[in-house]
């Protein structure tokens, strides 16, 4: 396997690396759509397959460039890592070399694997035709580049990523020496505790191993929680309240639990500290802040209308002959804004007269012959039946010449319509706007509505006018939660901040429980008018205790989390 450590092929890896990248860069938009594609069971299930099939290779690396630097590799196997399966390759041995890029070249190997096979594995992505070796080469690809760049390049785990770094620095156990320095570093801080500062192996590099614990101890803290969480979900619910107990116990509460068990033992020298005064002042002013009432502001998408809008629908399919003047143009109620033709309700009106005539002089034949007599009920009936179909003709060709239903301000839907032109039945082909308290819809999420009031005072910051504002107040809460988005241009895809989901009808359905909050301004900007606006909208609700809305928060998880 020598010529897997040659230069020759790693010239040719990096020019795979920057071929395959310059192909994604091109097709980037059917890369994205592949892997939104593979957001499914099957498609989990082969990339659980893929990352298998990668993590042998990554094993493997190192093995393999232990071997050929002299060291022996005494065991490969699996290990149980938050009871979830990790490969792992036994390469201590290669500490007695004494050649430290050596043992740099054994920590990297099994990054350069995966980087190599993603590199070989993305270019063939972009070259091959669509098939199934198309689609494995995709999720190879894929997988190389996330597993080494999310997962193994962090030195803050013990994954590749810390191994390299211990062996750059000279440090073979980096965490244990970060971390006494970082616990030495926080007493001093915290406590005023002046300990000596721990050996470690090289002084001038305290500094940074300091920094690196404490980032280090942020970051398991996340990844702890997150996994957590994880376990939490995807297991059984029984069987996931255990291990997430167990998981936030075994890696976050006892550790903590022996730091203040360490604390404690010093309790006779902490007491008479200033320093650790300061922090029991600064601990207590958090806890007065924590318990103090604060106003809260409720941040969301809203949309500002400045008027009421009527919309004008063609009746029938027809053709236009009347337009108003111009767009824009004043219009007083009841002033007629368009003709409609329409050559099949003509149609219909003169059969239906036709009929009509024909129905009466056989009702006024009947009426004198006796021998038509027996059929006067009949023709009555039928009668009837088309007067109320006359009626109803008439309503409908009195729609073909729509009026305005209030005074205001006529708008063409389309901007190019035109006499001449054809409509749909249905179709909008006018909208009359009509003066009116501009009002502002928001819409607000379950967990914040209980802050919002009506009469609150807010603002509406529109998209396309920097710097300017509108002061609003609440004028109208919903009871229930919205079931439907009113306002798609509020959904997140379109922009807002409302999570959504299609229904497969058109209709845009949130996905979790929100409510739709009216406001109203009490005098309006002239220049604004005559137009719908997008922006932000800030609500002053009711000051809240954080420590309270804290709990109001865990107790609403552990509440909707209870139910087996």
């Amino acid at each position: 396997m020598g010529f897997l450590y040659s230069r020759t092929f790693l010239y040719a890896t990096l020019g795979a690396i920057l071929l395959g990248l310059m192909m994604v860069v091109r097709q980037w938009d059917l890369f994205r759509a592949t892997l939104a594609s593979h957001f499914t069971f099957s498609g989990a299930g082969t990339f659980l397959f893929v990352l298998t099939g990668a993590k042998i290779l990554h094993e493997l690396g190192h093995a393999v460039t232990a071997k050929r630097m002299g060291a022996r590799v005494s065991s490969m196997g699996v290990a149980l890592i938050v009871l979830l399966p990790m490969l792992y390759t036994d390469t201590n041995d290669i500490w007695r070399v004494g050649d430290r890029r050596k043992r740099l070249a054994v920590s990297i190997a099994g990054v350069a694997t995966e980087v190599m096979l993603a590199a070989w594995a993305t270019l063939a992505w972009g070259l091959l035709p669509d098939g199934y070796l198309r689609n494995a080469m995709f999720f190879l690809g894929f997988v190389g580049w996330v597993a080494t760049l999310l997962l193994n390049l962090s030195p803050f785990m013990r994954f590749d990523g810390y191994f390299v770094l211990s062996d750059w620095t000279g440090i073979p156990n980096l965490h244990d020496e970060a971390g006494a320095l970082g616990k030495w570093k926080m007493r001093q801080l915290l406590l005023g505790v002046r300990d000596p500062m721990p050996a470690v192996a090289a002084p001038s590099q305290a500094g940074w191993l300091i920094a690196f614990a404490w980032f280090t101890w942020f970051y398991r803290l996340t990844v702890f929680l997150g996994i957590a969480v994880l376990v939490y979900h995807f297991a059984i619910k029984l069987v996931g309240i255990i291990l997430f107990v167990v998981e936030i116990v075994w890696f976050i509460l006892l550790p903590v639990y022996q730091e203040l068990k360490a604390w404690s033992e010093r309790a006779d020298t902490v007491r008479r500290s200033p320093v650790f005064l300061r922090t029991l002042m600064i601990l207590g002013t958090g806890l007065v802040l924590a318990c103090v009432p604060w106003p809260s502001l409720y941040h969301g998408a809203g949309v500002l209308r400045t008027a009421e809008e009527r919309v004008l629908y063609a009746p029938e399919a027809a053709q236009v002959t009347v337009l108003p003047a111009r767009d824009g143009a004043a219009v007083p109620a009841g002033r007629r804004l368009a003709e409609l033709s329409s050559a099949k309700l003509e149609q219909r009106v003169l059969e239906n007269e036709a009929r009509l005539r024909r129905l009466e002089a056989e009702a006024a034949a009947a009426r004198v012959s006796p021998s038509l007599s027996d059929r006067l009920p009949v023709v009555l009936g039928q009668l009837e039946t088309v007067l109320a179909i006359r009626d109803a003709l008439r309503d409908d060709v009195a729609r073909l010449t729509p009026a305005a239903p209030a005074e205001g301000e006529v708008r063409f839907v389309d901007p190019e319509l035109a006499v001449g032109d054809w409509v749909a039945k249905d179709e909008a082909l006018l909208v009359v706007r009509q003066p009116a308290p501009w009002r502002a819809t928001v819409y607000v999420e379950e967990g914040a509505i209980h802050r919002v009031f009506k009469g609150a005072t807010a603002r509406f910051y529109p998209a396309e006018l920097s710097g300017r504002t509108l002061p609003m107040r609440v004028e109208r809460i919903d009871r229930d939660t919205s079931q439907v988005l009113s306002l798609p241009m509020l959904a997140q895809s379109a922009g807002g901040s409302v999570e959504t989901r299609p229904d497969g009808r058109g209709n845009e359905i949130p996905s979790h429980s929100v409510y739709r909050v009216t406001l109203v301004a009490d005098e309006g900007v002239e220049a604004w008018a005559g137009r719908d606006w997008r922006g932000q909208v800030i609500i002053r609700g009711e000051s809240e205790i954080p420590i309270v809305r804290l709990f109001r928060y865990v107790m609403s998880i552990v509440w909707r989390e209870a139910g087996f």
